[in-house]
């Protein structure tokens, strides 16, 4: 009985085997949620290049100025055959680099991972044509294979994509190499965007990529010839504009950092004015990391240290907005994130908006004798520089994956120590050189206005009976009027000063805060971009809650961003570099953005009426940002909630000036007050709970700046419907 039991037990199971199979859209999530940015999918294809031992790889774009162009990336590596792209190419997370971390014939460091990048290409083109020239067993052979990403889709089966492929023998003169071909561009390129681009796939490699010359980065061996890109768009000849390679000569300083194998720091520094050399060697260890290295250019902006041709201070503004920061080269290549204008990886932007006045332990002994050196402390723009780590040698150094920035870990941390306290050195010694230049300044004589004219005075008085009664009378009453004015406006400067140091004072604060609200808004859009990863694997009938709220965390780091904005509109160094004509309409888009969402809750209706066409005269930008947000905020704490409220931006322009009219439905002002406003310290304007007490400065400060560009600003009577109106004219310098 137990034995036929047993056999229909036996016979009742139905066995089977299963397998894992991977659904396309898995790859179309990789491909796309792991590249940040189309340049960084770009920057996977010059990786590729580079592994392959490629010197010189070249992107061109063709007829993208809209949708449907090409962007072409050639190089003159080893190339592929079929088995390579059978069995490497079209392998997904393949660990053929991780078996094979050297590359054959210039035994680089080979950069890539996870094989995934290529399916990024699919954010840019709707195909994509390889073909490829290589060289194996003495004979070449060419290869041609064409992706059509839209088949490609969710709910087929990743082996069920077919690629056909072409396979030639071609002459022993052909050249190796690969050229991918994305055909169909789904979004149009402008030149700024071209422009952006090249920036940073040539800081892809270079950390200094506005000169001609190579720059290398690696400690490769001596026969490898180094590697180059190139972007070419002959849609913009304007497109290239070298500067010269001798900018670094014009820097204060350059600090060079190595850690040994063990994590021994060593620092040396060469002062450019004077050629003097320092090094520093300490015993702390930095046990996480192994060798790494990096290059730091400082620059003093108030004057350029050195003569050189074709390259003046705001040049070097300009390089130090663009191109500034430190930034993190992995196996030889940037880490997009660390030394982008927004980031503050080494904290500097942050401890400089609070003075942050503390010398580290490990050099207060370089720091003997000096005043608060680190006051000194350098902004990111002040600083071009480069850190070198590779995976070989820093091996608990990862990047995540999105591959934008490196995992925070106890070795990623000690890597931020060593650079920083390079830079807490660089700028000690920085203190000590001011400090000396200060002393030489003092041995100097100084000038006092009123010395001066006291002496001649006196030479009137002496030569009285040669000039006569009424000469010398009427130079002396000049003389009387002169020291007069000179005293009140030393008087009146003491009281500006005084309430400067208070606005100072609160500017501080708000570079803290502006520190803080830019790091809170990158944290929502990091938040933000994993909550997206994970929104696929909820069911789709479940997801329409789940995409309201992350539509929402969007619009938040939308808003906190453009909060940061406005700050960095009004203090940061990009606005106040260099002057340069500005558009109107879009310097008033960007101060409506910040305030948009009170006056949407406030239901006062922003209007933009500035043509897309007019511009200001040169100035700098954080001057008519300044002019804005005072007229913005007097008109917003103007509106009564009694009436129909409403804040308007209009321009005339003609051949020799530019009129901005700035209106209002407000509570308005007397017409006996039109003048007095503009004094210092008068206000009428009603306390606000969201905007406070004005310091009654806002008109001074409009004023004063529309004055120092010799043009106007007054109240004149508002058209009808609107309660106040602002007069601003601008006269156009002809050049």
């Amino acid at each position: 009985m137990k034995e036929n039991k047993k056999r229909i037990h036996s016979t009742s199971l139905n066995t089977k085997k299963l397998h894992f199979e991977v659904d396309s859209h898995l790859l179309l999530e990789l491909g796309e949620r792991l590249v940040a940015k189309p340049s960084v999918a770009l920057a996977e294809l010059v990786k590729n290049s580079f592994d392959a031992d490629a010197t010189l790889v070249t992107i061109r774009f063709l007829d993208v100025h809209s949708k449907g162009g090409t962007i072409q990336v050639e190089d003159n590596g080893e190339g592929m055959n079929f088995l390579d792209l059978q069995e490497k190419w079209m392998r997904i997370g393949t660990d053929d680099k991780e078996r094979n971390p050297i590359s054959s014939k210039y035994k680089r460091t080979r950069t890539g991972r996870k094989g995934i990048g290529r399916f990024a290409c699919r954010l840019i083109s709707e195909q994509l044509i390889l073909e490829s020239v290589s060289k194996k067993n003495d004979k070449k052979e060419k290869i041609r294979a064409s992706f059509l990403w839209d088949t490609l889709r969710p709910g087929r089966k990743v082996e069920d994509f077919e690629v056909e492929v072409n396979q030639e023998a071609v002459s022993e003169s052909t050249p190796t190499g690969t050229r991918l071909v994305l055909e169909g561009t789904r979004e149009s390129w402008t030149m700024e965007d071209i422009e952006r681009f090249q920036k940073e796939i040539l800081g892809l490699v270079n950390p200094f990529p506005w000169g001609s010359k190579e720059i290398k980065l690696r400690d490769s061996l001596t026969h490898d010839p180094g590697f180059e890109i190139q972007v070419k768009a002959p849609e913009y000849p304007q497109l290239e504009r070298p500067l010269s390679d001798d900018i670094l000569s014009a820097s204060w300083g350059r600090l060079d950092g190595k850690l040994s194998e063990e994590g021994v720091p060593t620092f040396n520094l060469t002062i450019t004015p004077t050629g003097e050399k320092y090094e520093l060697r300490l015993s702390k260890k930095y046990t996480e990391l192994g060798a790494a290295s990096f290059i730091i250019y400082m620059f003093i902006y108030g004057k350029l240290e050195e003569k050189i041709p074709g390259i003046t201070l705001s040049n070097l503004r300009r390089l130090g907005r663009e191109y500034g920061g430190v930034k993190v080269f992995l196996d030889g290549f940037r880490v997009f994130r660390y030394g982008e204008p927004e980031d503050d990886w080494l904290k500097l932007e942050f401890d400089r908006s609070r003075s942050y006045g503390s010398t580290p332990k490990e050099i207060l002994g370089e720091a003997e004798g000096l005043k608060r050196p680190m006051l000194s402390l350098p902004g990111n723009n002040q600083l071009f520089g480069a850190v070198f780590v590779s995976r070989i040698q820093n091996q608990k150094i990862s990047p995540t994956v999105t591959r934008d920035r490196l995992l925070e870990n106890k070795a990623f941390e000690q890597l931020t120590q060593f650079v920083r306290l390079g830079i807490d050195w660089i700028t000690i010694k920085y203190a000590a050189y001011k400090a000396k230049e200060k002393k030489k300044a003092e041995l100097r004589p100084k000038k006092d206005v009123l010395s001066t004219i006291n002496t001649l005075e006196k030479l009137i008085g002496e030569h009285s009976v040669e000039l006569g009664s009424d000469t010398t009378t009427t130079l002396q009453s000049y003389i009387n009027m002169a020291k007069e004015e000179i005293i009140t406006q030393r008087e009146e400067t003491i009281s500006q000063i005084s309430m400067l140091r208070v606005l100072a004072s609160t500017g501080t604060m708000i570079h803290v805060f502006d520190h803080e609200i830019s790091l809170a808004a990158r944290r929502l859009g990091e938040m933000a971009s994993d909550f997206q990863k994970f929104l696929s694997i909820i069911p789709l009938d479940n997801q329409n809650p789940y995409r309201i709220l992350l539509a929402n965390l969007r619009a938040w780091e939308m808003n906190v961003k453009n909060q940061a904005k406005m700050i960095g509109l009004m203090l940061g160094r990009d606005a106040r570099a260099q002057r340069r004509t500005l558009s109107i309409h879009n310097a008033v888009e960007k101060i409506f953005a910040p305030f948009k969402r009170f006056m949407d809750e406030n239901h006062i209706e922003s209007i933009n009426e500035v043509p897309v066409l007019s511009r200001t005269p040169l100035m700098y930008e954080a001057e008519l940002q300044a002019i804005f947000v005072n007229l913005l905020t007097n008109a917003i704490k103007a509106q009564s909630s009694e009436r129909e409220m409403k804040i308007c931006v209009k321009v005339e322009d003609t051949e020799d000036a530019v009129s901005i009219f700035f209106l209002d439905s407000g509570v308005g002002l007397p017409r006996e007050q039109w003048e007095e406003v503009f004094e210092p310290f008068m206000s009428y304007s009603v306390p606000n709970l969201d905007f406070g007490v004005g310091t009654g400065l806002g008109l001074t400060i409009v004023r004063d700046i529309i004055e120092s560009y010799r043009g106007k600003v007054r109240f004149i009577a508002p058209p009808k419907g609107w309660s106040t109106c602002i007069k601003i004219d601008l006269p156009k310098v002809k050049r």
